[in-house]
Order: C-alpha cells, then structure tokens, then sequence
C-alpha cells in the first residue's frame, strides 16, 4: 500500500515530514474518503471514533474530492489552507472590531501567528484545524451584527450565522 495503488496515506510522513497530533488519523481517514457509505459520507472510522459523530472536516474533503475530480489529499491542502486564511482575515478583523485599532490588530494577529498553535498544530489535517476558523468567523460576524442598527443588516449577519454555527456544530465537539 502506498503512492502506487492510489492510497497515499502511509506515505504521509515521507511526503510532509514530521506527523503531529491527529493529523495522521486524520489523513487515514482521509484517504478513505473514497469509500462513501450509502448516504454518501465517509464510511466508520475506528481510529479516532470522535471524528464519526463530527464529520465536517470529511465531508467538506469528500465534497470537494467528488464535484472536482482531484485526489483526498489536495482537497484536503485546499480545505486547511482556506480555513487558515478564513481565520487570520477573521482574527484581524475580531480584534480590530474589539479595540477599534488596526495597529492591535495586526499585532495581535502577528502574535498569533508565530505560536506554535498556529505554526503547527492549526496547519495539520485535523478537525480542529476547520471548526477554530469557523468560530472566529462567526464570533466576528456576531460582533458587527452587535454593532449595526440597520435592521437589514442585523438580518444579513443573523442568516450569515446561522450555517456557520451548524457547520461549527458538525465540524468539532468541544467547539459546538
């Protein structure tokens, strides 16, 4: 088993080097994304049983992996590198609201992101690595929606919100 037969989850730390964390549970079960159950997500896994009931990081893979034809592993690169921007636009933002500052903002997002949880363990294929950004878009969306008088636009963030918070639910349980 290996980068010849189409699975490339054993090569995994060959390919990226050092595996931390979840990360290479998370790749296993990553690469079995292409064996969808009946209802079209990704079949049990026994490796991490958490990731069974929290199948957001998967199936968004999954969906990206069916509708564009490339491999689990891409998808996945794609998904982790859109969360990571998702989320220093996000903690910008956040903090920028909060102090009404862009020079806090940028040092306090600089400062986020020389620790180690954002060098490392935000980068990995992990669960958390999708439902951290989701919660830090959606608390800033709930601190302009705090923010505006506008009626309209109370109701913009609100349904903004709304599936955010229901793809932070299914993406993480300690997030949810």
């Amino acid at each position: 088993m290996g980068a010849d037969d189409g699975s490339d989850a054993p090569d995994l730390a060959r390919r990226v080097g050092e595996v931390l964390g979840d990360d290479l549970v998370e790749r296993v079960v990553g690469a079995n994304l292409d064996i969808l159950d009946q209802h079209g997500m990704p079949s049990h896994s026994a490796l991490l049983e958490v990731t069974n009931y929290y199948p957001g990081l998967a199936g968004v893979t999954a969906a990206m992996s069916q509708a564009s034809g490339l491999s689990t592993f891409v998808c996945g690169l794609i998904v982790i590198g859109a969360a990571r921007l998702v989320f220093t636009l996000s903690l910008f933002f956040l903090i920028e609201l909060l102090t009404g500052s862009h020079r806090a903002a940028v040092i306090g997002s600089l400062v986020y992101a020389g620790a180690p949880n954002y060098l490392f363990w935000g980068a990995q294929f992990s669960y958390s690595s999708l439902a951290f950004p989701l919660v830090v878009f959606t608390l800033t969306l709930v601190v302009l929606r705090g923010r505006t008088d506008d009626r309209r636009r109370r109701a913009a963030y609100f349904a903004a919100c709304s599936p955010l918070i229901l793809a932070v639910v299914t993406t993480h349980h300690l997030s949810g």
